[in-house]
């Protein structure tokens, strides 16, 4: 043992050093835009092939194992306090913690490889363009995706029962993947082989977290939750995770592509999932840009504001914000929103996913503690990752699409 511990931390430390001259390196984005370009897509290419053969996700496997491997370690841990004193025991301790500091080790690495230099990546944002737009101008976006939404499920077909007969959910995901090849002139790093989108193992959790789907980390595995796979959410969630696939890590950056790669496509199925979504972002934008035209509107008189410290239970509140609201929408066009043809085409899609999950048993259900659990990492998770990526988390994709939109439905700006 004592001839093999130097052959061990130096193994380790060659892992580490490996792992901190990249994220070293990595602080350059031309080392990061160049290793994306020319490394990365073989990587993602070598996964993809390996794994596409096996009905799950190899990925999903991993990391259970890795955390039930964590989990051993940490209680013997805790237990050995009480069973120092045997030599079998703290064997077995030294021996599963050199392994737990192995995997680690290699996790970083292929974490460094796969996700934390992509994702620092130059963005596709243009911060040298502008990135303030009206309220005029957010609600010409906004009325263009409606309109364009609404024309999308007019060309939809009804069937005799007035409902519409969706396409299945592998021909979804194959034109998903015909969509993004549409891009690749303008985004080259969507070249190359597409591994097939597979079911989570644990869709049930992954409801409960809000989580669609994901690409998992350590073998570039896209995956999806069936209970998310609504015929006109599918197309963008698994175009979304190919788009990560592909080397666009950044949330809004794979949005934004995944929803243009839809909008662009001749498919009306998948022209009204990517407006859908649009919509559901713009809607955000709508809101923040109408609270800065009306605080305007107040600096220059022309809008009387709410009485100062009037609260939402004090007598007078509702009829103050009833004339309030009446006045502001006599200065500001109204949102615009989507026609009821689209509206039943959403309710006959998502009625797709909630009649699969009532069909099959949820054990959790019968769980509250760990459902309130799940619920609570979720938040955090959630939370963190708006914290980290900030304009670069889903809401930033309103931005992108306000500048893509700039020099043709308003503004000067080519």
């Amino acid at each position: 043992m004592k001839q093999q511990r130097p052959k061990y931390l130096c193994g380790m430390l060659i892992l580490l050093g490996i792992s901190a001259v990249l994220n070293l390196i990595a602080c350059s984005k031309k080392f990061c835009d160049r290793y994306t370009d020319r490394v990365y897509p073989h990587l993602a290419d070598a996964w993809g092939k390996l794994t596409a053969p096996l009905p799950f996700a190899l990925g999903e496997v991993f990391g259970l194992l890795g955390g039930l491997i964590l989990l051993t370690a940490v209680i013997s841990l805790l237990l050995l306090p009480f069973l120092r004193k045997k030599q079998g025991f703290r064997k077995y301790c030294g021996r599963l913690w050199k392994t737990v500091s192995a995997v680690l080790n290699v996790m970083l690495l292929i974490s460094t490889l796969h996700y934390l230099i992509p994702v620092r990546c130059t963005s596709i944002l243009d911060r040298s363009r502008r990135t303030q737009f009206s309220y005029d101008e957010v609600y010409a976006a906004t009325e263009y995706i409606v309109n364009c939404g609404d024309a999308a499920a007019e060309a939809i077909p009804l069937n005799a029962d007035g409902l519409a007969d969706f396409p299945s959910g592998e021909e979804l995901e194959a034109r998903a993947m015909d969509a993004l090849r549409v891009l690749e002139p303008e985004y080259p790093r969507l070249r190359g082989y597409y591994p097939p989108v597979k079911d989570s193992l644990w869709p049930d959790i992954l409801k409960r977290m809000s989580i669609g789907g994901y690409t998992t980390e350590y073998t570039l595995e896209t995956v999806h939750s069936k209970y998310s796979c609504s015929p006109l959410y599918q197309p963008v969630l698994d175009a979304h995770e190919m788009t990560h696939h592909k080397g666009f890590y950044r949330e809004s950056e794979a949005e934004f592509i995944s929803t243009l790669a839809m909008i662009r496509s001749d498919d009306p199925y998948l022209q009204l999932a990517g407006y859908l979504a649009i919509e559901e972002y713009m809607s955000i934008a709508m809101m923040t840009a109408q609270d800065a035209a009306a605080a305007d509107l107040e600096a220059a008189g022309k809008l009387k504001p709410m009485p100062e410290g009037l609260k939402f239970r004090d007598p007078g509140f509702k009829e103050s914000l009833r004339e309030y609201v009446a006045a502001l929408r006599e200065l500001l066009p109204e949102r615009p929103y989507f026609s009821s043809r689209v509206n039943s085409l959403v309710m006959q899609s998502d009625g797709v996913t909630q009649e699969l999950y009532k069909a099959e048993p949820h054990p959790i259900d019968s769980l509250p503690a760990v459902d309130e659990t799940i619920g609570q990492i979720a938040d955090t998770g959630w939370k963190t990752q708006a914290a980290i990526l900030q304009e670069h988390n889903y809401d930033g994709m309103a931005l992108l699409y306000l500048q893509y939109f700039d020099g043709t439905l308003y503004g000067t700006d080519p």
